[in-house]
């Protein structure tokens, strides 16, 4: 039996008539009485009593009515679902990110598309290394992926914009007296800075610093390295950012986050490492971003305002 045939039964009972029941379903009336007989020869019982004027259902028939409605009503449902679901209406989103992508710059996006599209779950898969994330993506398990611009990609990829790194410091570090103050006014993705500190500055420091295994230790470490702090000591590594930002901020040494992690109620001072260091990040897919990955990246150029489209060499 087929969807076809049941909505031809569906609408002989209703119309009472397979004349009518044909101007309505656009179809020769033979054609229409041919799938109906079809449908009762495979249900081995009659469904319709043909009558001088008309129809009238039979007991099978009214036995079979609620399924045959309940299976277009299922066609139907399934078919707005999916178009539901290419539209970015429905159906359920399904992300990846690396964690301090995740608790900064999808914070706002994540809460706007709970508010506004409620009826589409969201699964979020965060990695502690960019690798990581990129191998997940590759494979085909998410429907858009957020975080540093992949170095090569097959697939679609966005950019979105440019996020600055931050010190922070004890307010009694004595190496703020070398923090040289913004002339004009801090850089937007780091609004919380209060100047740019030479890390020449803190070479004999100890620092706390990211677990080996999160892609942040690799980035920073590098970056330290490239301004001649090779292989820094680390007072203590850990995987948190609040854990990191606790500490460096009560003294135990100086410690690198993204700015747009940094929290609120802060009680160290927040500045930018010179040379500064940045990441671009990007939304990127295995394939097209269509659907509800298409709407959540449109939500997401349009909340992440701790990003910048475009930072110079010199960190400007």
């Amino acid at each position: 039996m087929t969807l076809r045939q049941m909505e031809y039964f569906l609408t002989v009972a209703e119309e009472g008539s397979f004349s009518r029941a044909a101007n309505r379903l656009n179809v020769t009336q033979p054609a229409l009485s041919q799938q109906v007989v079809a449908l009762e020869n495979e249900l081995g019982a009659t469904l319709l009593e043909r009558l001088g004027r008309g129809v009238r259902i039979t007991t099978a028939g009214r036995a079979y009515l609620p399924f045959a409605r309940a299976a277009i009503a299922a066609q139907r449902r399934g078919r707005q679902a999916v178009q539901s679901v290419r539209s970015g209406l429905g159906g359920e989103l399904e992300l990846a990110t690396v964690i301090s992508v995740g608790v900064g710059v999808l914070m706002r996006p994540l809460l706007r598309w709970h508010s506004e599209v409620p009826d589409v779950a969201m699964l979020l898969h965060e990695f502690s290394h960019r690798r990581a994330l990129e191998d997940f993506v590759d494979m085909g398990n998410a429907d858009l992926a957020v975080g540093p611009t992949p170095v090569r990609w097959a697939g679609e990829s966005v950019a979105l914009g440019h996020e600055r790194f931050v010190l922070i410091l004890s307010r009694s570090d004595p190496a703020l007296r070398s923090l040289k103050p913004y002339r004009r006014g801090a850089p937007p993705a780091a609004a919380m800075s209060a100047g740019r500190l030479p890390l020449e500055v803190l070479a004999q420091r100890q620092w706390v610093l990211f677990e080996r295994a999160n892609g942040l230790s690799e980035f920073i470490e590098g970056h330290l390295a490239s301004a001649g702090l090779i292989a820094p000591s680390a007072a203590l590594r850990t995987s948190q950012f609040v854990t990191a930002t606790a500490l460096a901020s009560g003294g135990m040494g100086p410690t690198l986050i993204p700015a747009n992690v940094v929290p609120a109620d802060l009680k160290g001072v927040v500045c930018e490492p010179d040379p500064p260091l940045t990441r671009a990040l990007s939304a990127y897919a295995k394939k097209g971003i269509t659907g509800s990955a298409a709407r959540f990246l449109e939500m997401a150029r349009e909340q992440a305002t701790m990003l910048e489209p475009e930072i110079r060499a010199d960190g400007r």
